[in-house]
C-alpha cells in the first residue's frame, strides 16, 4: 500500500504541478485550478471515506456501473481481488492535490533568471527538465514524498471506514493491526512493540529516500 500508493501520489502532484505553471496562463486560473485539486485534502477524512465506499457500493456503485456499461460485468470493489486497490485510490485521490501544491509552491520559488539564459543558449525544453527543473524539484520532491510516507504509515481512517481490515485481513494493514491488539483483544504489550518496530522501519526507508532525491540535485545553479 505505501509503496505503490505514495509512489503514484508523487508522480501526478509532480505532473499536475507542472502542468498548471506551464500551460496555465491566466494567474486566477492557476489559483482555481490548484484550488480544484486540494479540495480532497480538505476534507474530512470520514467523509472522504464514506464517499468513496459508496462510489465502490458493488451493487449500486458508480464504478460497477461503469464496469458493466462497458461490458467487463460488476466488479465486487471490495472483494480480496480488488479491496486493497480500491483504498490505494481512495487515498491518492485524497492526497495527490498536497503533493502538488507542495512542488507548484517549489516551481515557483525558481528564478525565472535559470530559463531565460538556458533558452538564450538554445538548450531543448526535455534538457532543461532533465538538468535543470528536476534537479532543483529534487529536495523538495524527497520531502513531499517523505511527508506522505510518514502519514501513510498511520493510515487509518480511511481503511476503518471503507474495509475495517476485510475481507479477511486482506486490507489489515500493520497500523489497523495494532489498533485489534490494543483495543479489542487488550493485549498492549505487543500493540507497543508493534508500534516501535513500525517506527525504527519507518525511519530507515525516510533515510533512504531522502539520500536518494538529495543525490538527484548534482550542481547549484549559481546566478
Amino acid at each position: 500500500y505505501t509503496g505503490v500508493g505514495v509512489a503514484v501520489e508523487v508522480t501526478l502532484g509532480v505532473l499536475v504541478a507542472l502542468a498548471i505553471y506551464n500551460y496555465i496562463r491566466s494567474g486566477w486560473l492557476k489559483i482555481v485550478c490548484l484550488i480544484i485539486v486540494t479540495i480532497p485534502i480538505m476534507a474530512a477524512p470520514i467523509i472522504v471515506g464514506t464517499i468513496w465506499r459508496l462510489l465502490f457500493n458493488p451493487g449500486s456503485g458508480v464504478f460497477s456501473a461503469l464496469s458493466v456499461m462497458l461490458g467487463f460485468g460488476a466488479i465486487d470493489w471490495f472483494d480480496r481481488a480488488h479491496a486493497m486497490n480500491s483504498l490505494i485510490i481512495a487515498d491518492i485521490w485524497e492526497w495527490t492535490g498536497l503533493i502538488a501544491l507542495i512542488i507548484y509552491a517549489a516551481r515557483i520559488a525558481i528564478p525565472a533568471r535559470i530559463y531565460e539564459l538556458a533558452k538564450i543558449d538554445g538548450v531543448p525544453d526535455r534538457t532543461v527538465f532533465r538538468k535543470i527543473t528536476l534537479p532543483l524539484l529534487a529536495e523538495p520532491i524527497g520531502m513531499a514524498a517523505l511527508l506522505r510516507m510518514m502519514d501513510s504509515y498511520k493510515f487509518f481512517d480511511l481503511l476503518f471506514i471503507m474495509t475495517r481490515g476485510g475481507p479477511g485481513t486482506v486490507t489489515e494493514l500493520p497500523t489497523f493491526y495494532t489498533f485489534i491488539l490494543a483495543f479489542e483483544q487488550s493485549d498492549f504489550g505487543k500493540a507497543a512493540a508493534l508500534s516501535w518496530i513500525l517506527g525504527l522501519i519507518a525511519m530507515f526507508i525516510m533515510q533512504y529516500i531522502w539520500g536518494y532525491f538529495r543525490k538527484l540535485k548534482r550542481f547549484e545553479v549559481r546566478l
